[in-house]
């Protein structure tokens, strides 16, 4: 019997303030406390005719380059680019921002591998699609990526 309804979320979730995760007993580390916290809400024995699905944050909300944008570059292969005045540009070079949203990325990884340690099911992740990326990010000369056709051709 297949399920009715399954219950998932859309890549967002705000990690838990200090304060909610000392009252809920939950660790000092925000990424860990964050998947632990999911993993709770969605819970595990629920009606059979209602399933869940685990879906990994694309970003907690934890400092100003913590959202979907950055999560999603961070995932790229062989890409690099950096933040400037205008907005994110891709191109040589892997300056400090793009670096820090990969080692974001990283400890989320590392953060569900603990806190969903046993979970058999699948995970569910949120990205942006190459339409939008090519219109959120720009080139090395400063222009729109999406107004380059080969650049759009070459994104994910």
């Amino acid at each position: 019997m297949s399920p009715l309804l399954t219950l998932t979320g859309d890549g967002t979730f705000r990690a838990p303030t200090a304060e909610e995760a000392q009252r809920l007993d939950l660790p000092d580390d925000p990424h860990l406390a964050a998947l632990l916290r999911l993993r709770a809400l969605l819970g595990d024995d629920l009606e059979e005719q209602i399933a869940t699905r685990l879906y990994l944050p694309s970003a907690l909300g934890l400092d100003e380059t913590d959202h979907l944008l950055p999560a999603t570059l961070a995932l790229l292969a062989e890409t690099t680019g950096d933040l400037v005045s205008y907005g994110w540009r891709l191109g040589a070079g892997t300056g400090l921002a793009w670096q820090h949203a990969r080692e974001l990325r990283a400890r989320v990884m590392d953060a569900a591998r603990i806190a969903w340690l046993g979970y058999e099911g699948t995970v569910m992740a949120s990205t942006l699609g190459p339409a939008t990326l090519a219109g959120a990010t720009f080139l090395q000369s400063g222009e729109r990526t999406l107004a380059d056709p080969g650049a759009v051709r070459d994104l994910p």
